[in-house]
């Protein structure tokens, strides 16, 4: 959230980019008004506390499962809200992350296919559920998996992830093939 004062130094708060895609999204406009120094502190507080603020929580699953290159591989995603955004778009990406590497985008906004990625990584689902599947796995395929949503702010990624890793037998942890 961002408040930016105007000549007469009122707060307008708006929303800024939720992906960092330079994009600002509108959010109605309201005065910023400062409360009390105890409203600031529960606040502050708040923020400590996970999902106080109403930010959507994501749970992967199967928390194991064993696999062996050639084999279909599905991940579960759900979402404590409807990730569905009231413009229509439901914000769910799935990404993957190599050891000593920088996460890569496979799927956004559920099911599209990210440049590059190959045709055996799919993504389906709809308001709180979703899926990734590997159709036919590779020992390239090792990696952490990761669900994140971005339709309510602050965006969130799970923490515990799917581990790939290749080998004979590969093991699925919440978002983690091995």
């Amino acid at each position: 959230m961002l408040c930016i004062k105007n000549p007469q130094g009122e707060g307008l708060q708006t929303q800024g980019d939720k992906l960092g895609l330079g994009a600002e999204q509108p959010q109605g406009r309201r005065h910023c008004k400062m409360g009390s120094l105890s409203q600031l502190l529960c606040g502050l507080l708040m923020l400590l506390v996970p999902g106080s603020r109403g930010e959507i929580v994501l749970t992967q699953s199967p928390a194991s499962v064993s696999v062996t290159p050639g084999e279909r591989v599905t991940i579960s995603c759900k979402a404590s809200h409807s990730v569905k955004h009231s413009n229509g778009y439901t914000y769910l990406y799935w990404l993957q992350q190599k050891p000593g590497q920088s996460p890569r985008l496979l799927i956004y906004l559920v099911s599209n296919l990210h440049s590059g990625v190959p045709a055996r990584f799919s993504g389906s689902g709809a308001e709180k559920d979703f899926t990734l599947t590997i159709s036919s796995v590779e020992p390239e395929d090792g990696a952490d998996y990761y669900c994140a949503q971005a339709t309510s702010f602050p965006p969130t990624v799970l923490h515990a992830r799917t581990k790939t890793s290749p080998g004979l037998g590969w093991l699925v942890r919440g978002a983690q093939l091995s």
